[in-house]
């Protein structure tokens, strides 16, 4: 094994209900009165609807749902804020500084890739990663073009995708050719014997 592709949401970072507040914030800026979940739910929905993360596509889904007329200036206001949602956990500093004189470390998330890079900086385990892959760069999980551009130059039995989807992340690994690391931080899945499990993040020191 030469590389690791990680994702972030729920494997790098929890994810927490009260990020949302990037998006609050933002909304009570510009003054909209909306109740954030319409436009959350709208961001959410993004990689179900698109192959890719585009801005301009975002924003015109949200005045189309809304009914709103906001500009870009919205969109990079948001970024701004989700720069600073992040909290980590110290098993994950401790595995990363285990694993980066081991193998080559790449970020591929399926969301915007400045907000996940400015999370990764606020957390300062950027450090760690050699290259960051977003969905505003290639098609998103779970298409192989993904996959393939974390792999670049190795053949595929040297890359390991590590991620909580098993739709985005475990079936897409696997039908790209690449190995899998499932992250399952909330115990949801029962272990088996298709791929391995790592309930906490430490435990990918077994794996690797």
């Amino acid at each position: 094994m030469k590389r690791l592709l990680f994702d972030l949401d729920n494997t790098l970072i929890k994810w927490k209900d009260e990020y949302t507040i990037a998006l609050q914030k933002t909304i009570e800026e510009f003054n909209i009165d909306i109740d954030y979940h319409v436009i959350d739910a709208v961001i959410e929905k993004q990689e179900k609807v698109h192959d890719m993360m585009n801005k301009e596509v975002l924003l015109n889904d949200i005045n189309e749902e809304t009914g709103l007329n906001l500009d870009m200036s919205f969109i990079e206001r948001l970024f701004e804020h989700q720069k600073y949602i992040a909290d980590i956990d110290d098993d994950v500093i401790e595995t990363l500084e285990y694993l980066k004189d081991k193998y080559d470390i790449v970020l591929l998330t399926n969301y915007f890739i400045e907000p996940q890079i400015g999370r990764l900086k606020k957390v300062g385990i950027d450090k760690y990663f050699s290259r960051f892959i977003g969905g505003d760069m290639v098609l998103i999980k779970p298409h192989k073009e993904a996959f393939l551009e974390g792999v670049k130059d190795l053949p595929l039995e040297n890359v390991t995708m590590i991620g909580d989807s098993v739709e985005c992340d475990v079936k897409g690994a696997l039908d790209a050719g690449i190995n899998i690391i499932q992250m399952d931080y909330f115990n949801k899945y029962e272990d088996n014997s298709n791929w391995p499990i790592a309930r906490k993040f430490s435990d990918l020191k077994k794996f690797l």
